[in-house]
């Protein structure tokens, strides 16, 4: 794992975060809206090994796609 990846955590399993910072073996989250290439307000530090890769799901694949495609727009 590394900053900048986005990752969940098994008490947050539908929410998806991104790395902020590491910290030894913790790491710094920010809540992370995939859809929308956005960060969130919540910042939480737990334990890298309590995180695994976020994987999207087929419509917020999709959405994402079709909007970057069109600019964002």
């Amino acid at each position: 794992m590394k900053e900048g990846h986005v990752v969940t955590h098994k008490d947050y399993q539908n929410k998806a975060f991104k790395i902020i910072r590491l910290e030894g073996t913790f790491a710094v989250i920010r809540e992370f809206n995939p859809s929308r290439q956005a960060l969130g307000e919540l910042v939480l530090t737990k334990p890298i090994a309590d995180l695994k890769p976020f994987k999207e799901d087929v419509s917020q694949a999709a959405a994402r796609v079709v909007r970057e495609a069109s600019g964002n727009k």
